[in-house]
């Protein structure tokens, strides 16, 4: 035994009380003796904790051995009473014993207490141990019978032995009612042959079995389950239960196909909007990037270009360690046209907008950039200008103009085409859109 047993000795005999010190330290090896010469004075005295056995010498104790016996009790019912009796209550043996007494010494029977402490301590260890299994019992009951999931315990006869009620309520039925019935009988013959069987066989051949499956139950109906089955073995390797744990994860299937369908979602437009999308470490280094930044930069796979930097596509040297400084002071930055290389050395114009991800120390960890290809733009920007120009410059306009004349005052009033107004005349023209003349180059020639 683990724990120290306290022992109260009764007795004004010294031999006798010397005799038991020494014979019971022989078997205990954690002994607490306490010594008192009278019963009354062991009534009396305060007791943090009940003695495990008493033993009594009632050879000069004039008290009632009756009542003796029933004061001991109430202090605690689990104490050993043990009398060394006089030659004339020797009689009494039985009847003491009937009344709660433990067992009867006598002087010259002395040394039966090593019989007495070993029946005492195996007593002592079987009740502890009832203690324990009682309290298991009921702990694991309270777990079982309070866990959402339902348990089972399965014989190798596809037999349940023992269900929970989460089990009971999920099937609209008694304890009763499932112990003793099969598990086809429970989930029905194809759901048995088609979903539990296999695992089952797997599992009584010594595997933990792990599966996923949608069961229908009177309740709930059709739901899906995560399963798990145990083997339970009985020495030498013997499976004959297993274990099983079926836990309701209908409402995370749910969740993970939302997610999945919006992942989905996502992956689309991340590959059919035509705006390059690339994750950098804070230096540049690209991660990832989507199908669009590829097309952007004429590149057919991103292996390709992983490991490299944003800023080798940079066309001017020292402006992306600018952007960089500019992501940092502000997080997010959008930097307009910047001219990039692509991945053949052709030349392109993009829209760049930068964003720094802040990590959990509130420190960078990464940059999403934004490419929006912005060549088509600036083509036709080009474009319109030159139309503007031919626009302008080719329509006939009707212009007032000064021509130096003898009569300084005669205006003349022509009509041209701008030009012809520029092989004529050398002027300018002012943000309002009228003409200053500077010279009137067909006057000069004419002289």
């Amino acid at each position: 035994m683990d724990r120290t047993l306290n022992i109260a000795i009764i007795t004004n005999d010294r031999d006798i009380y010397e005799t038991l010190t020494e014979l019971i330290k022989d078997i205990v090896n954690q002994a607490e003796i306490i010594h008192y010469h009278f019963e009354s004075s062991f009534l009396d005295s305060p007791h943090e904790s009940c003695p495990d056995i008493v033993i009594s010498d009632r050879r000069e104790n004039n008290t009632s051995w009756r009542s003796f016996i029933d004061k001991t009790s109430s202090l605690d019912q689990e104490t050993r009473l043990i009398y060394i009796l006089t030659r004339e209550e020797k009689e009494l043996t039985l009847e003491m014993i009937n009344s709660g007494l433990f067992d009867v010494l006598t002087p010259a029977s002395i040394n039966r207490i090593h019989i007495l402490i070993n029946r005492i301590l195996k007593e002592i260890e079987d009740h502890s141990k009832l203690n324990f299994l009682e309290r298991d019992k009921i702990f694991n009951d309270n777990i079982v019978n309070t866990s959402r999931s339902m348990l089972s315990i399965i014989n190798s006869d596809y037999i349940y032995e023992k269900v929970n009620t989460a089990f009971c309520s999920a099937h609209n039925l008694g304890v009763d009612s499932v112990v003793g019935k099969s598990l086809s009988e429970v989930w029905g013959v194809p759901t048995f042959e088609r979903s539990i069987k296999a695992n089952v066989d797997l599992c009584f051949s010594g595997n933990t079995v792990r599966y996923e499956a949608n069961f229908d139950t009177p309740f709930f109906g059709s739901r899906y389950y995560e399963v798990i089955f145990r083997p339970i073995g009985r020495g030498s390797g013997n499976i004959t239960h297993l274990l099983a744990e079926t836990f309701d994860i209908t409402d995370l299937k749910h969740s993970q196909q939302v997610v999945s369908e919006m992942e989905e979602e996502f992956k689309k437009l991340e590959t059919n909007l035509p705006i390059g999308f690339v994750r950098c470490e804070t230096d540049g280094t690209i991660i990832h990037t989507n199908q669009a930044f590829l097309r952007i930069i004429d590149c057919e796979d991103e292996k390709l270009i992983a490991g490299l930097s944003i800023k080798e596509f940079y066309t001017e040297k020292g402006l992306f360690a600018i952007h960089v400084q500019q992501l940092q002071d502000e997080k997010i930055k959008t930097f307009g046209r910047v001219p990039l290389y692509t991945f053949t050395g052709s030349e392109i114009a993009c829209r760049i907008s930068g964003f720094v991800v802040m990590g959990e120390d509130n420190s960078p960890s990464f940059i999403d950039y934004a490419f929006e290809d912005s060549s088509r733009e600036l083509m036709l920007e080009n474009n319109f200008t030159k139309e503007q120009h031919d626009a302008f410059f080719g329509q006939p306009v009707l212009i007032n103009y000064h021509k130096p004349t003898h009569d300084q005052n005669q205006v003349v009033i022509g009509s041209r085409t701008v030009d012809d107004i520029e092989a004529v005349f050398d002027f300018t023209i002012r943000p309002d859109g009228s003409f200053r003349v500077e010279q009137d180059r067909s006057a000069s020639n004419s002289t």
